[in-house]
């Protein structure tokens, strides 16, 4: 909006305005040459008379700090503006300054032209002293660093970390597989010897019947740690190395692909998930990715199911006008109409579904893809989560 004032009632109005601001509130001719009014703030920031600048309006350059008095000129450069843009000319700069003491301090300028009928007759303007609020937004940013660096440290730790457990959780596996052979042999051998009356210690019956259980569940424990292992390896590439994430995927094949390599307890436990595969779809993002939240999803139901002794896992493929949808619920105990809203809140613990961080990055992830992710339950009945992605051009 334009001002169309007279110069001198300008400046005898920040006359009175601006003499007790912290401010500098200034009124200078359209070509900076010469300074109508200045408002005394600009001694206590400055540190210098202003009477100086009436006489020599360069002045409020001079004491930029470094090379910029060389290389820049905010005046000069509103000055063009003016020329340029005329009424629509804003003066918005910053810079900094040293004071006669070698204080360095920044200031923000800010002004617009002054118009009288279609003539520029003046800049009028305010410099306001941000130093402090530039040392908070550089202490901020230096943390901002800091946190940044320790973050990528401890994502490297964590990645070191869960790559060195594969190596004892392979020796582990290997060893009780092994174990699980001559446990069998074993078995025979003490069975045989006792029934031919051999002297051998007894061991209790419920103990015999223990051992394969025992075997079997170290077992399970293997595969479930290295699964976890893998989730944590997939946060740590989605949060540090930024993984791509436009590659076209088939959703059937990422489900079959997470059903295949998912370590079930036993048959009977895979028994439990059903897959409809009538329909698939494509997607842009990443097939391992996908493959993780749908371990996320499994992991978390089979404990339910287990906790509960009671459910099953549904996992249906389904395409619509706008969006392509994947559902995956289980029918072991829902979740309480007061916990539903915060199952993706990171850190949300209270083992209900998960640990706190897999379902926050189950839904980050599906959000990377352009997708959403949200949860639906009748408590002691069923859960529902429900992924819906983008549907590719064409498709």
């Amino acid at each position: 909006m334009r001002v169309e004032l007279k110069i001198d009632v300008i400046a005898d109005f920040l006359s009175h305005y601006a003499k007790h601001s912290d401010s500098v509130y200034w009124l200078s001719s359209p070509d900076f040459k010469k300074i109508y009014y200045i408002s005394p703030a600009y001694n206590k920031i400055w540190g210098r008379d202003v009477g100086l600048l009436y006489n020599n309006p360069k002045l409020w350059i001079k004491y930029l700090v470094g090379g910029e008095s060389q290389s820049y000129d905010p005046i000069a450069n509103m000055a063009y503006k003016i020329q340029a843009e005329g009424e629509l000319a804003k003066f918005n700069e910053t810079y900094q300054i040293m004071r006669p003491d070698g204080e360095m301090r920044w200031i923000l300028d800010r002004g617009f032209p002054i118009y009288n009928e279609d003539t520029c007759c003046g800049v009028t303007g305010v410099a306001m002293d941000i130093t402090e609020h530039k040392l908070v937004e550089e202490n901020l940013k230096a943390a901002n660093e800091k946190i940044e660096q320790l973050n990528k440290t401890l994502k490297i730790y964590a990645a070191s970390q869960a790559h060195e457990l594969r190596t004892p959780l392979a020796i582990i596996a290997m060893q009780v597989h092994g174990m699980g052979d001559f446990v069998k042999d074993l078995l025979v051998g003490y069975t045989l010897a006792k029934q031919a009356g051999l002297k051998v210690p007894t061991i209790n019956s419920t103990a015999l019947e223990l051992l394969p259980k025992i075997i079997n569940n170290v077992e399970a424990e293997v595969r479930r740690s290295n699964a976890i292992i893998n989730t944590t390896l997939s946060q740590i590439d989605l949060y540090d190395k930024n993984i791509p994430m436009d590659d076209e995927c088939s959703m059937q094949a990422c489900v079959a692909k997470a059903l295949s390599r998912h370590p079930f307890k036993d048959m009977a436990e895979r028994a439990l998930v059903h897959f409809e595969q009538e329909v698939d779809f494509t997607f842009l993002g990443s097939q391992t990715l996908m493959v993780h939240i749908i371990f996320n999803l499994l992991k978390n139901a089979l404990h339910y199911i287990a906790k509960k002794h009671k459910g099953e896992i549904t996992i249906a493929l389904a395409s619509h006008a706008d969006s392509n949808v994947l559902t995956f619920t289980d029918t072991a105990e829902g979740i309480k109409v007061d916990k539903l809203e915060k199952v993706f809140e990171e850190f949300y613990s209270e083992r209900e579904r998960g640990t706190g961080v897999g379902l926050a990055f189950c839904k980050d992830v599906v959000q990377k893809f352009g997708g959403t992710m949200h949860c639906e339950s009748v408590y002691g009945d069923y859960v529902r989560f429900i992924i819906s992605l983008p549907k590719l051009p064409g498709a």
